[in-house]
């Protein structure tokens, strides 16, 4: 679900780096991570970031589950695919 909304705000560029720029100070393109390890720290920083954020942030609380243990972050990706 983050990849398809991630893809429909992207269509309205200018919507996004603006977004981008009040939630996050720049601009946040889609990541591409070396390994799982590298793949889980980025969701658990983006988890974190999110309820930091979680105020304006509010309409894609969602979007982040929290995981209670990495593997079922990962059962849940490679049921998706």
């Amino acid at each position: 679900m983050v990849e398809k909304a991630w893809d429909l705000i992207i269509l309205y560029s200018d919507a996004y780096i603006t977004f981008c720029n009040h939630i996050f100070n720049g601009f946040l393109d889609k990541p591409r991570f070396a390994s799982a390890d590298e793949e889980w720290d980025g969701y658990d920083y983006m988890y974190r970031l999110l309820n930091r954020k979680r105020r304006l942030l509010h309409p894609f609380w969602n979007f982040w589950p929290k995981y209670a243990q990495r593997e079922f972050y990962f059962q849940e990706k490679q049921l998706m695919t």
